[in-house]
């Protein structure tokens, strides 16, 4: 295997046209701060590069084709609020990850694992007016960034809001052994803290009643909240 591209320190730009306007929700629900706010995570060198019709919230199936991805599909439920915990509603957000080799769909990705051509790899979704949104995914392979590391399965996401950026970062799963060793997370401990760089981690292990993983991942955005 080619080695992978590094990734970026601190890479906040995405590609495409953000162009749907929406604000936080005006009322206050709690007059305590909730913290501490979900820190940024580099955006790594694999944002979405190719146009794709499907971009829903289901990942495990690319439309019109009946075949599913392969790997172990799980349910990401998103809570966004500002911080003070009032929802933030018709957030964008762009959600990308690997296949369940560990591959991206991008054209600077020169790994020799295989692609699935029955994962949709990419997602552009919004929060409704709790703040909510939902997706189904499979969980993304490791992969080497380098020659000696290893990244744990994660999945990146980017919050627009009115067309500007708000935050690029990434969301893991609870358990990997990964987890411990990875130089982004450890990086984010440092900076940001130990309970922040805990938060992007998701447990899965509820379970729904066709016994898919089901995660609720909780983002809290420094906003300040609107008045009317």
């Amino acid at each position: 295997m080619k080695r992978r591209i590094l990734i970026r320190n601190g890479a906040l730009a995405g590609l495409g046209l953000l162009s749907q306007r929406c604000t936080p929700a005006a009322k206050v629900v709690t007059s305590t701060p909730i913290s501490p706010l979900t820190p940024p995570q580099t955006e790594g060198p694999f944002f979405p590069n190719q146009e794709q019709n499907d971009l829903d919230a289901d990942l495990t199936q690319v439309d019109s084709q009946e075949e599913k991805a392969t790997g172990e599909q799980v349910i990401v439920r998103v809570h966004l609020t500002d911080s003070n915990g009032n929802p933030i509603e018709e957030a964008m957000f762009d959600i990308w990850q690997a296949c369940a080799s560990g591959r991206y769909n991008h054209s600077d990705d020169t790994s020799s694992a295989p692609l699935d051509p029955n994962f949709q790899y990419w997602a552009r979704l919004y929060t409704n007016h709790q703040g909510f949104l939902q997706f189904k995914t499979i969980i993304p392979g490791s992969y080497p960034a380098s020659s000696d590391w290893d990244r744990p399965p994660h999945i990146h996401f980017q919050i627009s809001i009115a067309a500007e950026e708000k935050l690029t970062s990434q969301m893991y799963f609870d358990g990997h052994p990964l987890n411990d060793i990875d130089r982004i997370l450890n990086k984010t401990k440092v900076e940001y803290g130990e309970e922040a760089a805990n938060n992007l981690i998701v447990d899965f292990s509820q379970r729904n009643e066709d016994g898919i993983g089901v995660g609720d991942f909780h983002i809290v955005l420094g906003l300040t909240p609107a008045t009317e």
